[in-house]
């Protein structure tokens, strides 16, 4: 039976808790409001494999991707799938197993590697690089490993858009050989004055491991490194040996696809050498940030913005009003992507073997689903009977835009160019999925469909209808 409070007692009864009270229901509120967010984001996360399936599908049904993404928050996957075909010749499909080469990725365990030796006291990140590289060209002495490892070194590098493809990269180079190519070359500017992304900074760096260490560079990085963090699907490849489950890499001849472009990896070395699969990169970047492998000091000089939105091996900046560590790399026709937003503990990893232009542009789109960013552009309804007003021929300078539809599809194509799918943002605007161009057809006084203005990245250009 329940007791009967007299008045005396429950007014006592509602002095003496009525505070107590007060706080329990202030905590509460404050509980909720930290389960709030919490709930909100992991029934988000529970749509997440749908809505990124959906916009993957895009990518690929419109042929423009193949391979491998991940995204994950809080340390954990949230969404990791594959794409197309590891090779075509033997219609072998892409895995989450999958191997791809990395490419510039490979730059930030070389970073890695020079901090584990710095930790050890074997070097200084300030040393000039003639202390452990002797026989040098006079000019580059003076660099520091510091200004190597953030690209803020003069020495000219030896890879370049006008010959690096035709010319070097297909013909086995030594780092030694790599060197004597560039000793008679000038600086391209004083040490540490400027910023200049530098692939022969980081062979170098390569040659300093292998000096301070003992050891060969694939051997530091396999015993040292992934080894010891179990990264049982990377490696150093170079080339020769036979890496299981890698994938082909394809690109677009003019009129089909073909494999890409022959890269002895010799030349790749310590700036680029390596593959890996997503869970591996994922493992990677979790232990590195969580410290595993590297001093407090260490790690906070690996993503300390030199003053050039680079730290070591990292490219640091802002992306869509949050803080994002990044960096791709882009070898023969792979093209890979890893991306962390440490603010939201969100991480997006991108192998491909096929689609490079589009590896940067996957890579945001997921970061926008994923943080609740809204997309670039928005895709909408349009009548397919619409697209014939716009077929035809428009001059952009000495090239030729072509506009073409098939059913309910709309295509542009340029000079020398690949054919791609563009979407309508509004009945006269399109966009694209694989390059950030927006094509928007202009009509004259009778209505008729006269020229389309080319935007991109802000930059217009008004190509006239010729047909």
């Amino acid at each position: 039976m329940k007791p009967i409070l007299t008045p005396i007692v429950l007014i006592i009864f509602k002095i003496i808790f009525k505070p107590a009270l007060s706080q329990l229901t202030l905590l509460s509120v404050l509980v909720m409001s930290c389960l709030a967010p919490a709930a909100a984001r992991a029934q988000a996360d529970s749509k997440f494999p749908e809505q990124a399936e959906a916009l993957m599908k895009e990518y690929v049904q419109s042929e423009l991707f193949t391979g491998t993404v991940l995204v994950a928050r809080n340390g954990k996957s949230i969404f990791r799938q594959a794409y197309g075909a590891a090779n075509r010749e033997w219609v072998i499909p892409n895995t989450v197993k999958t191997r791809y080469r990395i490419g510039s990725i490979t730059k930030q365990f070389t970073a890695a590697a020079i901090l584990q030796l710095a930790d050890e006291n074997k070097l200084g990140l300030d040393d000039p690089i003639s202390q452990y590289l002797p026989g040098l060209p006079t000019s580059w002495g003076p660099a520091t490993i510091h200004q190597l490892l953030s690209h803020t070194s003069g020495i000219p590098s030896y890879t370049s858009p006008d010959d690096s493809d035709a010319k070097l990269m297909p013909v086995k180079h030594t780092p030694q050989e790599l060197i004597d190519l560039l000793k008679d070359v000038p600086l391209n500017y004083e040490h540490g004055t400027k910023f200049m992304y530098n692939n022969m900074g980081y062979v170098l760096l390569g040659r300093i491991i292998e000096t301070v260490s003992g050891m060969s560079y694939p051997d530091y990085l396999a015993q040292k490194l992934l080894k010891p963090l179990k990264l049982r699907n990377s490696g150093y490849d170079d080339g020769r040996i036979v890496v299981g489950q890698l994938a082909q890499d394809y690109t677009d001849g003019p009129d089909q696809v073909v494999k890409g472009r022959l890269v002895n990896m010799s030349n790749a070395y310590a700036a680029g050498a390596m593959y890996s699969t997503v869970d591996d990169l994922f493992a990677w970047q979790q232990m590195l940030i969580k410290g595993n492998m590297l001093s407090p000091a260490a790690l906070k000089a690996m993503f300390t913005d030199g003053g050039y939105h680079y730290g070591l091996g990292w490219f640091i900046h802002q992306n869509h009003s949050r803080k994002l560590y990044e960096h791709g790399g882009n070898i023969g026709a792979y093209s890979s992507m890893l991306a962390y937003y440490p603010d939201d503990k969100v991480t997006i990893i991108v192998l491909s073997n096929y689609g490079d232009e589009v590896v940067g542009k996957i890579t945001d789109a997921l970061a926008r689903l994923s943080l609740g960013v809204a997309p670039a552009h928005r895709q909408v309804k349009v009548d397919p009977r619409l697209y014939s007003r716009f077929e035809g021929q428009y001059e952009l300078g000495s090239a030729t835009f072509v506009i073409r539809s098939k059913g309910d599809r709309l295509f542009a194509q340029l000079t020398g160019q690949r054919q791609l799918e563009i979407f309508p943002e509004s009945e006269y605007r399109y966009f694209y999925k694989a390059v950030d161009v927006v094509l928007t057809f202009d009509k004259d006084a009778a209505g008729k469909i006269a020229a389309v203005t080319v935007d991109q990245e802000g930059s217009k250009t008004r190509a006239k209808r010729v047909d």
